[in-house]
């Protein structure tokens, strides 16, 4: 017995200490389900999971190591992530099967509000809607409020209930004009996916004032935010999610995408992440992607990997088979990697295309790429654009929340957001065509001569329409019982107050009489109606423009966006790009997607500069978007060729052309100094770049190999100046100053652009129109031209008199005589 004791004991100790050592693996192949259990469990007794976070997390299934069609083993996943996002001293990574924690800080900007909340007199209450990602679950909340009044209201002290979903989270003081901030702790079990903020405001003095001068509001400034922590749920490895858990609708805040690509990238395999990040630009709407690529190292996050077959990327072994497939993040819960697998640069585009348009309705791991791919765009057919050869119903740029119906005295605006081609161009006497029909509610208690409907274009005052019709003769009609209302007009619109991004705000502006009782103020059955009816019509505009010009390119991506699908455009990549240069390259291809509504699928990519001397016909009628920092300077030397840019040793510079030069061509020479364009800003631009320690920015010119076509370079002193572009970019401070064909940015956002090299004139309009454009933009050359013009005439016209009255005097002597 002893003896068999002491075996048993034995047994058992060589199990423990087995099992010990077995403890990462079986904790990484652990059904989730337990987990899940638990967690409902525990939510059921604390507060109640949203029922699509519920659904996803009881839909989540046991992960399995081994996909179909790929053979792995554990030794295979050596990477280590270095600051400088190269692979250095590969070795195996530490298992890491903790439960994430999330965190995030979600400002009102964030939220959708960029202006921040403002409250005024006789408003009862103001808000905004957020949302929360779907694969998170909040375990705490706080909401930190920056809240001021204006200077005409000190001395009084108002206080503002505020809510989330209806539930009370405290009550807020505003006695001060400085701004304040006020802490609220929320609890975790008041956060849905789809939330409210609500501001009441419960002094009656202030709720039942009326005052329209616009001088008292209480503000809640843009930078107020709410910070949300918790941890991330392990979804299942399953690619009918996609696109989570890379990018979710819900998610208000930045995302940031991670791109694996492996080491000395070879061209065709670009094609693949170009065509993506553009996919996450189109659906990203008002929110910010952003993208970090790895080259042969595998984050610890999410991450998508594209590569050959049978091809090795941060350790880890293709499979041969060409498809999508998606794993486990092999050594950290609970992230997942998306491989791409596809053996040239048709298969790439064919593979993304099938991940984005699969629509599967049942989980799996794999997916077969099919044999299809986008089609060709044409010019100017950008899904995101409204057109411009027909009417456009208000009603059609309507977001999901929104109404042409508002209710209530006190309200918000409504704000259609449009994006729109930004060559457009008056011509002639044509404009666009703003129509709105418009009913104000029939009520004894407003003041009709003051009441409107105010009409805003991305911020500039278009039109105040009137309640009723003016005149002399429908004023006394109106004053003898007839109806005089005015319940529709026509506004003109100049092309050139369309941009890339515009906003259009409709705001009935609903002015009481004194002394108007409290009730009737914030009584919200009355409303005010926009009729579906009302359009914008852009049809007799035209597409032209003097290029290259930066400000369409912050704007819209344009030129490149002509054809939405990059079809005109070559990417231009130097010779061994930098992770930071093919990070920019991303957000730059996103935020084309996100202008358009299309992904960018028929570009070309080109790295290096053999192709320049090799080939230069294959850049003909191209269009071309260069990503280089200044460090390669031979590279963008020759691009800058006749340009006004060169490079002086190893400093940019900017070439001063006097009075006159021949740089880029004779031709160009002449035309600059018969139109008199002596670039007057050339010596003040070259000052400022060579006096700038660190810069980034945009440098454009006409293409070397093209001179009807456009080169953009996207570039910096270096990386670490380039890698702020993007955020510059988020910053419409920062996209206001942006024009010209150069612009710098340095430090904290000091812009400064410039006008310095040649352009030309694009669009789809007659050769005589370009003609008396550029006359008209040059007038003493235009006088001279036509002084010229009028001697000749008189010259001509002299002649043939002079003639005539010799052959009269002839004719004459001939009568005589005979």
């Amino acid at each position: 017995m002893k003896n068999l004791f002491k075996t048993l004991t034995l047994v058992s100790l060589l199990c423990a200490v087995a099992s010990s050592f077995a403890a990462p693996n079986s904790a990484k192949d652990r059904d989730f389900r337990q987990q899940k259990t638990a967690l409902k469990d525990t939510a059921t007794a604390d507060n109640e999971l949203p029922a699509a976070l519920q659904e996803i997390l009881l839909d989540s299934k046991p992960l399995d190591n081994t996909a179909s069609d790929q053979t792995t083993s554990d030794n295979l996943y050596f990477s280590k992530m270095q600051n400088d996002g190269n692979l250095q001293n590969p070795q195996l990574l530490t298992q890491d099967n903790e439960i994430k924690p999330y965190a995030s800080k979600i400002t009102l900007t964030n939220m959708g509000s960029p202006k921040g909340i403002e409250i005024y007199p006789g408003q009862k209450s103001a808000g905004i809607s957020f949302t929360l990602p779907i694969d998170k679950v909040i375990t705490s909340a706080r909401l930190d409020l920056y809240v001021s009044m204006t200077e005409a209201m000190q001395g009084n002290t108002n206080h503002i209930d505020v809510k989330v979903n209806g539930q009370a989270l405290g009550s807020l003081p505003v006695a001060k004009t400085e701004i304040t901030n006020y802490e609220l702790d929320i609890p975790a079990e008041y956060l849905a996916q789809e939330n409210s903020l609500t501001l009441e405001m419960t002094d009656e003095e202030f709720v039942c004032k009326i005052d329209y001068s616009g001088k008292q509001k209480i503000l809640i400034d843009p930078e107020s935010y709410l910070s949300v922590n918790g941890y991330n749920l392990e979804l299942g490895s399953d690619l009918s999610l996609f696109p989570l858990p890379f990018f979710d609708k819900f998610n208000s805040a930045q995302t940031l995408i991670n791109f694996v690509l492996p080491k000395n990238t070879s061209t065709d395999i670009l094609y693949g992440p170009l065509m993506l990040a553009s996919y996450f630009g189109t659906i990203a709407d008002y929110r910010t992607v952003k993208f970090n690529v790895s080259s042969d190292t595998l984050p610890q996050d999410n991450s998508i990997v594209f590569a050959h077959p049978g091809q090795t990327v941060a350790g880890i072994d293709m499979p041969k088979k060409e498809g999508i497939y998606i794993k486990d993040h092999p050594y950290s819960r609970p992230y997942k990697n998306i491989f791409i697998v596809a053996k040239n640069k048709s298969a790439f585009i064919k593979a993304v295309y099938s991940l984005v348009k699969a629509n599967l309705s049942t989980a799996t791991d794999y997916l077969k790429i099919k044999d299809d791919k986008p089609e060709l765009r044409e010019a100017y057919d950008a899904p995101n654009w409204i057109t411009s050869n027909k009417k456009v119903l208000l009603s059609s740029l309507l977001k999901n929340n929104q109404s042409l119906v508002t209710h209530g005295y006190t309200h918000g605006p409504l704000n259609l957001s449009f994006k729109a081609a930004p060559d457009l161009y008056q011509l002639y006497e044509d404009s666009g065509d703003l129509y709105v029909a418009y009913e104000f509610p029939l009520d004894k208690n407003i003041d009709e001569n003051e009441s409107g409907l105010n009409l805003l274009l991305s911020g500039a005052f278009l039109d105040k329409l009137p309640v009723n019709k003016k005149g002399l003769l429908e004023n006394i009609w109106r004053l003898s019982g007839g109806d005089a209302r005015e319940d529709k007009r026509h506004v003109q619109i100049s092309p050139s107050m369309i941009y890339g991004d515009n906003n259009l705000e409709l705001y009935f502006d609903l002015r009481l009489k004194p002394n108007t009782p409290c009730s009737v103020i914030s009584d919200p059955n009355v409303k005010s109606v926009i009729d579906e009816s009302s359009y914008i019509d852009l049809s007799k505009t035209r597409h032209f423009a003097r290029l290259p010009n930066l400000s369409y390119f912050v704007g819209a991506s344009f030129p490149f966006t002509r054809y939405s699908d990059f079809s005109h455009t070559v990417v231009l990549l130097p010779d061994n790009p930098t992770a930071v240069e093919l990070n920019t390259l991303m957000n730059m291809v996103a935020r084309a997607g996100n202008s358009t509504g299309s992904m960018v699928s028929y570009e070309q990519v080109v790295i290096g500069s053999d192709l320049f001397t090799k080939e230069p016909g294959f850049f003909e009628d191209k269009d071309l978007l260069v990503i280089s920092n200044l460090s390669h300077k031979d590279y963008l030397s020759k691009l800058f060729d006749g340009s006004a840019f060169i490079f002086n040793g190893n400093e940019l510079n900017i070439y001063d052309y006097g009075l006159i030069s021949f740089r880029g061509g004779f031709f160009r020479g002449l035309r600059r100094f018969l139109s008199g364009d002596f670039r007057a800003e050339n010596l003040d631009a070259n000052r400022y770049v060579r006096t700038s320690m660190a810069w980034r920015g945009f440098l454009s010119f006409l293409s070397p190999f093209d001179s009807d076509k456009i080169a953009v370079v996207v570039t910096a002193t270096d990386d670490e100046e380039l890698d702020k572009l993007t955020d510059d970019l988020s910053n419409s401070k920062v996209n206001r100053e942006v024009r010209g064909d150069i612009t710098l940015i340095s430090g904290l956002n000091k812009v400064m652009s410039f006008n310095v090299g040649d352009y030309i004139f694009s669009g789809n309009v007659s050769t005589s129109f370009k003609i008396l454009t550029f006359a008209g933009e040059h007038v003493i050359w235009l006088c001279i031209s036509s002084f010229i013009v009028l001697i000749l005439l008189s010259y001509i016209i002299s002649k043939y008199l002079q003639r005539r009255s010799r052959a009269r005097l002839l004719e004459n002597s001939n009568r005589q005589n005979g």
